[in-house]
């Protein structure tokens, strides 16, 4: 995976979308959201690389999109990449935190709260304001000050995070692995001098 920035990745742009949308929409008895989440897809195939941004900066009203639309382009999108082989990361540009705020409610209510024992299965994405990292969705509190740390370092080994916060080694490396599955923060393999091979987490802007 490349180190660049995030944001040099190949954007995908919202008008683009929802102007094929709209046209795939005439005389089909199809949701917006659907179409729009099919498109999106067809882009990620297109495009390639392991990670991509979907610019949603032209959505500057929370009202612009229906709850069918937050849901389709939030963990629609998210659950079908999870499928995918190519592993592809998704990163949410968007205006504001009133457009995020909806968007974090569809991926809450598709999350799945710990229960009778079995483990909370949170559905998360991630999102930049502003140039700021944000985590979409419910994200365990146990990570919370990983995710934080991870955002204000921009990347992050599992010694780093033992340096910075005293998490035991094997702990900081699941805590970042979990970033990593829930789909909030990239890394890259890289080795250590003297022989062997590390993670790099990165939420680099």
């Amino acid at each position: 995976m490349s180190s660049a920035p995030w944001l040099s990745a190949p954007h995908i742009p919202w008008p683009n979308v929802r102007g094929e949308a709209r046209r795939r929409a005439v005389g089909a008895a199809r949701k917006l959201g659907d179409l729009e989440l099919e498109i999106v897809l067809e882009e990620i195939a297109r495009l390639g690389g392991p990670r991509l941004v979907l610019d949603l900066r032209d959505v500057a009203d929370e009202d612009d999109l229906v709850p069918s639309e937050y849901f389709s382009l939030g963990p629609g999108l998210q659950r079908a990449l999870k499928e995918s082989p190519a592993e592809t990361l998704i990163l949410y540009r968007l205006a504001n935190r009133a457009v995020a705020d909806q968007l974090a409610l569809q991926f809450e209510r598709q999350s799945v709260a710990a229960r009778g024992g079995n483990p909370a299965q949170p559905l998360l994405g991630l999102a930049e304001i502003e140039g700021v990292p944000t985590a979409l969705g419910p994200l365990p509190n146990y990570l919370e000050p990983v995710f934080r740390l991870l955002a204000e370092q921009g990347d992050l080994t599992a010694a780093d995070l033992t340096e910075h916060l005293g998490t035991p080694p094997a702990t900081a490396s699941d805590y970042l692995g979990e970033l990593h599955r829930l789909r909030v923060a990239a890394r890259e393999r890289e080795g250590i001098s003297g022989g062997g091979a590390r993670y790099r987490y990165t939420l680099a802007l």
